[in-house]
């Protein structure tokens, strides 16, 4: 997250690898639908995006993302 931070491309890359299959599972659990889960996962990594400056340097980023 840091080095997202920080202005590097591939680790914005590298963290959607790491968590967009883990989001996607978790959404299509809870709504029952793909569509809506591949959206709902965009939505998150967008949030994340704009609310990057709001991390704490050293925090866990799995549940800050989650409770996006």
């Amino acid at each position: 997250m840091a080095a997202w931070c920080a202005g590097e491309r591939p680790a914005f890359e590298a963290l959607f690898r790491r968590y967009g299959g883990r989001l996607h599972g978790y959404f299509v659990r809870g709504t029952g639908s793909e569509e809506l889960a591949r959206d709902l996962v965009q939505q998150t990594f967008l949030h994340l995006h704009r609310a990057r400056a709001d991390f704490r340097k050293g925090a866990a980023l799995r549940p800050w993302l989650y409770t996006i």
